[in-house]
């Protein structure tokens, strides 16, 4: 799994006096958040303009034991909601 990174950035500064972060865009790779983050500050814009990581949920994955319609048993795995 690549780590993915996110922009975020501070229009003015009573929006960093307020914590008011506003997400520029998700899901970029470490080179293109930087190119892209670049790009953001240039405009002027932007008071401030960082890169995060973001984090990413492990898969959530159950095994359980249920019955069909005749009562024979049978296991079940599922991964975030869905049959394997």
């Amino acid at each position: 799994m690549t780590k993915t990174y996110a922009i975020k950035s501070h229009r003015t500064a009573a929006d960093v006096a307020k914590n008011n972060v506003e997400v520029l865009g998700r899901g970029y790779t470490l080179e293109d958040a930087a190119r892209v983050a670049q790009l953001h500050m240039k405009t002027g814009w932007f008071v401030s303009v960082w890169i995060e990581a973001e984090e990413t949920n492990q898969p959530r994955i159950v095994r359980s034991i249920e019955r069909d319609h005749t009562g024979a048993r049978y296991t079940v795995t599922r991964c975030d909601g869905w049959h394997i």
